[in-house]
């Protein structure tokens, strides 16, 4: 995919993607319209009855017959455009829906390495606030510019029948009167585009200082990051006041144009009437006729501002769109069993550096194995092509034979106990977060009483509020809960990465006993460098320039006791 793809029309065609297999919200606009216009033709028929014979002829009976008939026929016209309307607003929120469905989606499916680049703000303005004009603009069309295309050519026809002269005089004024409203139009573009630049340079400013407001208040920086804040806000403030002054410039445009229109109107109209050339009641109307084509005009054009803010909208969503790369996914689904995993010459690079070189390497079932190694030398790297987080340059990752290529990766990951060196947490309770890993094949059940022994010395109970990312949990509570979220549902492989991390003695002690003296203890590879940890497993292998090298523990091996 190239950015190339989503410029001018290529965005447009990606937005209507979504939106092929809702047809039916163009006959749903159509039959709106057509209501409109059949009601204004009688409405106009009805006026000039009225203003030719039943006012002239005093007949008051007839001129409230009249009357009565012009509401009904009104009212219904109005009662079938709002159920036109309400169907297809309801199919035009579902495609959006299904968009911000299929963009989330990605966002999930995005490689590993083009998720950790992803500006979070930028991605949750573009999920929400990008996405709710986009839906503005094609509610805007489906609802109002596209049913005002039926009654502008009904009261154009209209107009040539009761007189083509008068009528061929308001065609040529129209575009005139029209062209008064655009000379905003092209400011107001301009004006759209920079205020939602603006816009999302204060959510992602507003971000950062909401992140860092810790550390703001720790170091005494306040007066600072608010200043920066402030500058975002002000910029906002005077891009949002051009933005407004520009659409009331455009909307006073349009106002000018439609007297002009008018005013010809009654002029020459007038001088019909006063040559017995039309009657006042056609003349009436004419001039109501005429403010049916000005009015069907301007909710066309009505749609223009949410039409050049969709636009902008839309061009932002689909850079986000086009941002990185996904994730190959395969079709075969892991067993239930403890499995073999398997390096098979695997080597991988960032950027220009490479970090594993002909790498071969097995876990068979049961096994504990340590990778040890300096900073920056790899381990966390191996780990994630174990998971199937990131794909190796070169070589193959085996499961029990089969290249993980070729595998469901949510389904293998979904086997797997994960601990990450820097766990995340949803602001969610304590039993919510152990809970999160656990999907339709495995659940958080606890038969063995492993998670309750896990979480026993906890302050907290299970119900408790973790606070936003475990704000409200120390390092080792987070490391506690991480640990137990990994064995939820008792998984055939742990991967850890430094497991001890925050844990003082009582706690290691328990991490080990846990994972090492039970009986059931499942297939385990980790990084660390904790002596204590590497005295217990079955192997520890070193990573010296970008390969494995067996070592003993503890001896020659860099560990922390």
């Amino acid at each position: 995919m190239t950015t190339a793809r989503f410029e001018a029309r290529e965005r447009w065609r990606w937005l209507g993607g979504h939106f092929k297999d809702r047809k039916r919200i163009a006959i749903f606009a159509l039959a709106a319209g057509s209501a409109t216009a059949a009601a204004n033709i009688v409405l106009l028929l009805l006026l000039a009855r009225a203003v030719d014979v039943a006012i002239p002829a005093g007949n008051i009976s007839e001129l409230l017959l009249v009357g009565v008939a012009m509401i009904a026929v009104k009212a219904l016209s109005s009662a079938v455009t709002i159920w036109m309307t309400r169907l297809s607003s309801a199919e035009v929120v579902a495609a959006i829906s299904a968009m911000q469905r299929a963009m989330a989606g990605r966002l999930h499916r995005l490689r590993w390495r083009d998720l950790h680049r992803l500006d979070t703000a930028i991605a949750g303005a573009r999920l929400v606030h990008d996405a709710h004009m986009v839906a503005q603009m094609a509610l805007r069309l489906a609802t109002a510019a596209i049913p005002a295309v039926v009654p502008f050519l009904a009261s154009v026809a209209i107009l040539l029948l009761f007189d083509w002269r008068l009528a061929a005089v308001v065609i040529v004024l129209l575009p005139a009167t029209r062209a008064l409203h655009g000379l905003g139009a092209w400011r107001l573009r301009a004006t759209t585009h920079r205020f939602l630049d603006r816009f999302d340079a204060y959510h992602r400013r507003t971000k950062h200082m909401l992140h860092l407001l810790p550390a703001t208040r720790t170091h005494g920086v306040r007066e600072r990051e608010l200043s920066a804040h402030g500058g975002a806000a002000d910029e906002l403030a005077a891009s949002h006041r051009s933005l407004v002054t520009d659409v009331a410039v455009s909307e006073q445009a349009g106002g000018l144009g439609t007297t002009i229109l008018l005013a010809a109107i009654l002029v020459g109209g007038g001088i019909a009437v006063a040559s017995a050339a039309m009657s006042i009641g056609t003349l009436t109307a004419f001039l109501v006729a005429a403010t049916q084509v000005q009015a069907a005009l301007t909710a066309a054009a009505g749609a223009i501002p949410a039409v050049l803010s969709g636009d902008a909208a839309l061009a932002r969503i689909c850079r986000l769109e086009d941002a990185g790369g996904l994730e190959p996914e395969g079709n075969g689904r892991p067993g239930p069993e403890p499995v073999r995993l398997t390096f098979d010459g695997v080597g991988a690079r960032i950027g220009d550096r490479r970090i594993l070189a002909d790498m071969n390497f097995e876990l068979r079932p049961g096994d504990a194995v340590a990778i040890v190694a300096a900073n920056g030398e790899g381990k966390t790297t191996l780990l994630n092509i174990a998971l199937g987080l990131i794909e190796c340059d070169e070589g193959r990752v085996l499961i029990d034979g089969v290249d993980l290529a070729a595998l469901d990766r949510e389904a293998w990951r979904r086997s797997i106990g994960i601990v990450p060196q820097h766990p995340l947490f949803a602001t969610a309770t304590l039993a919510e977060n152990v809970g999160f890993a656990a999907g339709d094949e495995k659940s958080a059940a606890d038969p063995t009483g492993v998670i309750d022994a896990l979480l026993a010395t906890l302050p907290v109970g299970p119900e408790a509020s973790v606070g936003e990312n475990g704000a409200l949990l120390s390092g080792g509570e987070r490391q506690r809960i991480a640990i137990a979220r990994a064995l939820a549902g008792s998984p055939s492989l742990l991967v850890l990465d430094e497991p001890s991390n925050h844990l003082d003695a009582d706690a290691v002690a328990q991490l080990i006993d846990l994972l090492f003296e039970r009986r059931e203890r499942p297939t385990i590879l980790m990084a660390t460098h904790d002596a204590r940890l590497l005295r217990k497993v079955d192997r520890v292998l070193a990573l010296e320039g970008g390969r494995l090298v067996p070592r003993s523990a503890p001896a020659g091996v860099a560990i922390a006791s």
